[in-house]
Formats: C-alpha cells, sequence, structure tokens
C-alpha cells in the first residue's frame, strides 16, 4: 500500500526577521509558515504547473517542494486502472492499481476473482 501526506499552514501577523524562501527578502507584515520555511503571503505558491497560491488551501510537500493536490496527483501519483484519476492516499496494487474503498466513498474497488 501506498499514501501521501497533505498539510496547511500557520500564518503570523506578528512583525518577523525571517527571509522569504521563494524571494530571500525579508518579511514584513504577514508571514506564511509552511515546513519549517516562512514565505510572504503572495509568494507561497505551487511548484507544480499552475503556480497557484497556497495560503488558504492544504498543499503536498514533496522534495523541498509545495504543490497543490492536482499538481501533486498529476506529477507524482499512480492512475487508478478503473477510473483513470490519480490516486492520492492509499492504494492497493494487485496487478492494477485501484482506490481504496473507506468510508463507503469509493465504490469502484471491486475484484471478480474467476478460478
Amino acid at each position: 500500500m501506498s499514501s501521501s501526506t497533505s498539510t496547511s499552514t500557520t500564518a503570523s501577523s506578528a512583525s518577523s526577521s525571517h527571509t522569504c524562501a521563494r524571494c530571500n527578502e525579508l518579511i514584513t507584515g504577514t508571514t506564511i509558515v509552511a515546513n519549517g520555511k516562512y514565505y510572504h503571503q503572495d509568494h507561497f505558491l505551487c511548484d507544480g504547473s499552475c503556480g497557484k497560491n497556497l495560503k488558504d488551501t492544504l498543499f503536498h510537500p514533496k522534495e523541498d517542494k509545495n504543490y497543490c493536490e492536482s499538481c501533486f496527483i498529476e506529477k507524482f501519483c499512480p492512475t487508478c486502472a478503473y477510473c483513470g484519476k490519480g490516486i492520492i492516499g492509499v492504494s492497493i496494487k494487485i496487478k492494477f492499481k485501484f482506490h481504496v474503498i473507506k468510508d463507503s466513498k469509493k465504490t469502484h474497488f471491486i475484484f471478480f476473482f474467476l478460478l
């Protein structure tokens, strides 16, 4: 089975002596803190193809970069053999990869074994 982790940010408006991880300039005003790094509000961006601001959303850290869910799935996740969508979270690999039923949310993880 495989899994991935998503996380969220914390924001602080206290004065800071931190340097932005994206632009390397001193941060004044609101500071975004994610995975031990500090960002200006407008510089906490997806490192994938979309470049959208991650300030108010869950993100996925990977290889010292931050990704929105769509870019993370596109770049790192396997594809479900049944529906063709990216699998984020837990998957099972038998011969093909499928989403896993969790609390009856995914309904196409069904195997028929013919002997």
